[in-house]
């Protein structure tokens, strides 16, 4: 699943992005194989697992896609008001 939208830039314009949101990307499936846990204690879930992962599963989702419309809003503000500067 990818999410194509407009990401404002430095210049005042935007460029068009892709943020591919699933499957998870194998090297940060890597890297979180090789995190150390920073306690000694070991991990608790509250609930039961597949519960839990559904929720981070769904958190993840929202959270990719909120950034998304922010960015594209943020670069649709900027492109206008750099249209009225040069009006």
């Amino acid at each position: 699943m990818y999410v194509f939208h407009n990401q404002p830039s430095m210049t005042g314009t935007y460029q068009p992005v892709m943020m591919r949101l699933l499957p998870l990307d194998n090297k940060w499936k890597s890297n979180l194989a090789d995190y150390k846990w920073p306690t000694n204690k070991k991990q608790q879930i509250a609930s039961l697992p597949m519960f839990t992962f559904l929720a981070l599963v769904q958190n993840y989702l929202f959270v990719s896609f909120f950034i998304a419309c922010a960015e594209s809003l943020t670069s649709e503000n900027a492109s206008r008001l750099a249209a009225m500067q040069r009006a």
